[in-house]
């Protein structure tokens, strides 16, 4: 949801080049008072409420004249609600955020992202932005997710591959790979990865892995000592279990290899009925104030370098790439899917 200037002008091309910025500046006061007359902004998300409550906290205290409106729900259903929307000619949403890439870009090949050079992309690496459309407004890491009381220090993970020890026979779990995106795009990482493949996958499933539905929930069943470990879970589930209880027993686990990331992405609705305060709205988000708030408040990195990491992500967290762009991960999806359930030996339905 990339200009520098050139140094030492000469006076009377840095006459014009104050000229030229001039109408750059009046633009942005056009915006500020057609998004006074629109009054607010409706943002479709599905963030966590204390970081839905900061952005707009944020956003309101710059811009007192608009309210903002958050729809939070999964990305999944967001979408199919934008979608019904769009086909009734009847979008509700301004601004939009998903939890998956290709969500984003099926908006952008459709031509429904409204086109806005925002000040902001400035600050966001080529991988995390298309500028004029989107923009990464947090990286979620995808970790091992251990109870410190049932793991001790001798049987603490370092690596992908410790979980396939037989230490952790029936210790694990894992979200249904067939339904959940992240858990999908965590397959994709990991068996694209060299050192990793379907060989790990494999060895993986050897141990017993318990499956589940929703990530929120087996966060909550590692924290409880259901499980003593989650395979893969979104960073941001542990901060969350410690935003419940400071004392929870939970740690997050970046192993060697490195860990899957997934870039959440906002961008303005090209039917959106308040356009310019979602513009007003974006530039907040991508902001380094905003980015800020919001990584302080998700627990997740941002894609911007001026923002400070996520809290126990280390400074140099490693990323598990799966060299794949993801409309052609889209594709291979029922093939990996049926694979993983193959070496699992998996038959029958899986927790929807």
């Amino acid at each position: 949801m990339q200009m520098s200037f050139i140094r030492n002008l000469t006076f009377g091309a840095a006459l014009a080049f104050a000229w030229a910025a001039h109408p750059a500046a009046a633009a942005d006061q056009a915006i500020i008072d057609a998004a006074k007359k629109e009054g607010k902004v409706v943002f479709y998300t599905g963030i966590e409420r204390e970081a839905a409550q900061a952005i707009s906290d944020g956003f309101k205290k710059k811009y007192p004249f608009l309210t903002v409106d958050m729809v939070r729900a999964s990305s999944s259903k967001l979408a199919t609600r934008l979608d019904a929307e769009i086909e009734a000619n009847r979008v509700q949403a301004d601004a939009f955020e998903f939890s998956t890439l290709y969500l984003t870009n099926d908006l952008q090949k459709r031509g429904e992202i409204l086109k806005y050079d925002s000040p902001e992309y400035a600050a966001y690496p080529k991988e995390y932005a298309s500028p004029g459309y989107w923009a990464a407004t947090g990286l979620s890491s995808i970790i091992i997710l251990v109870n410190t009381k049932k793991v001790d220090a001798a049987n603490m993970p370092k690596s992908w591959w410790d979980l396939t020890k037989p230490y952790w026979k029936g210790k694990l779990v894992i979200d249904n790979l067939e339904v959940s995106g992240t858990g999908y795009n965590w397959l994709v990482a990991v068996v694209n990865t060299p050192e990793l493949g379907w060989k790990f996958i494999q060895e993986l499933g050897q141990n017993n892995v318990g499956l589940e539905r929703g990530h929120a929930g087996m966060a909550q069943k590692v924290a409880a000592g259901e499980y003593a470990a989650a395979a893969e879970m979104s960073d941001f589930h542990l901060h969350n279990l410690r935003i419940a209880s400071a004392s929870v027993p939970a740690k997050g686990i970046y192993p060697t290899e490195g860990v899957p990331r997934e870039p959440w992405t906002a961008g303005i609705l090209k039917r959106a009925p308040h356009p310019n305060a979602a513009k007003l709205f974006l530039d907040y988000l991508l902001s380094q104030e905003g980015q800020a708030a919001y990584a302080k408040s998700m627990g997740w990195s941002s894609a911007r370098s001026d923002v400070p990491k996520a809290e126990d992500a280390p400074s140099d967290v490693k990323a598990l790439k799966s060299g794949l762009s993801p409309e052609e991960a889209l594709k291979v999806r029922d093939e990996y899917v049926a694979k993983w359930r193959e070496l699992w030996k998996i038959k029958g339905s899986t927790p929807k």
